[in-house]
């Protein structure tokens, strides 16, 4: 990070990441490298906040290579009566499995009224491109899934919030929103077993309600109740879903977590009515730093051992399980 001239702030990242994710049962086995960068900009033209930015990333996939280069602009503007504005665009070059390469262009806005000193009102428009690689499904269901990469392209992204906000740090807030995307990320029974679906759309309206609390860093937590409804029956999407997460700093360099999942009734298969039931899951988890730059950790996840189907009759979600390792930052 340097400071460019006296009103500009540039920033830039590089990541490199990559693994082996293998199933225990199937001969499915990706290797994944990831490597990316983004560098951006930050100053003050007159009464308008501009940032930049630009990035891109290479992604190899066992004998598979794909790319995807973004680059944008936006400008922040304080009107009168504590309302603010953002327009800006982005520009998404990406390549695809068929060796096309794809270009989106999408403008983008928000706007931002404070109401009262507590409440205060959001409306965006965002269309953009998301990626989504072997580590993002296994991270999801920790499952490893034979299939490419998958380049969404939300062409329509709108949302609105109504909240209160209370303290720093906490506040409590009502919205709905609208998606329209291609290329989604949807899963499907296929007998026994499981697939993505490729090149689907899917339409998706709903609300959700936000919280979040913390106590001067000692405790706090944040959750989110969403319901939606779709377009057509999109297997594993449920109507209603609920995460909350929790955590507590009772000693110094001490961690505790705690997250509550619920997944609703949801449907299995493309062109089927057939449902599964609800289930929740209940995860705990103690961090602890040794050193500025390491910690070590130990998580509990599904406490309960909910056996709900998550897949098939063959996939269901992991039962309680035991995971530790170590955390270093640079």
């Amino acid at each position: 990070r340097t400071e460019l001239r006296e009103t500009w702030d540039m920033a830039g990242r590089i990541n490199i990441t990559g693994g082996a994710y293998k199933d225990a049962e199937l001969p499915y086995n990706k290797n994944e490298l990831n490597i990316g960068g983004k560098i951006s900009a930050a100053g003050e033209i007159y009464d308008i906040s501009l940032i930049t930015h630009a990035g891109a990333e290479y992604l190899k996939f066992d004998d598979e290579a794909n790319s995807i280069v973004s680059s944008g602009i936006k400008g922040n503007m304080l009107l009168w009566n504590n309302m603010g504005f953002q327009l800006g665009a982005n520009i998404y070059v990406f390549k695809m499995q068929d060796d096309n390469t794809e270009i989106r262009f999408y403008p983008n806005a928000s706007f931002d009224w404070a109401l009262t000193r507590s409440s205060f009102i959001k409306i965006s428009f965002k269309p953009s491109v998301a990626r989504h690689s072997h580590s993002d499904l296994y991270d999801r269901n920790g499952l490893v899934l034979p299939v490419p990469v998958l380049f969404e392209d939300k062409k329509r992204d709108i949302d609105g919030e109504i909240g209160w906000r209370f303290k720093p740090g906490s506040l409590i807030s009502a919205g709905i929103f609208y998606i329209d995307s291609d290329q989604s990320l949807i899963f499907s029974r296929k007998g026994n077993f499981f697939d993505v679906v490729k090149n689907e759309s899917v339409k998706m309206t709903g609300f959700r309600i936000k919280g979040k609390y913390d106590r001067d860093g000692k405790w706090g937590f944040d959750g989110e109740f969403l319901v939606r409804n779709t377009s057509w029956n999109v297997p594993y999407l449920p109507a209603v879903q609920t995460d909350i997460h929790g955590y507590m700093t009772p000693y110094k360099k001490w961690l505790f977590r705690g997250a509550v999942h619920f997944f609703g009734e949801h449907y299995l298969e493309i062109d089927s009515d057939d449902t599964d039931d609800s289930f929740f899951t209940i995860d705990f988890g103690v961090e602890r730093e040794l050193l500025s730059f390491l910690s070590v950790y130990i998580d509990i996840r599904n406490i309960t051992d909910s056996d709900g189907t998550w897949w098939t009759s063959q996939y269901r979600i992991p039962g309680i399980g035991l995971y530790a390792g170590l955390k270093s930052r640079f």
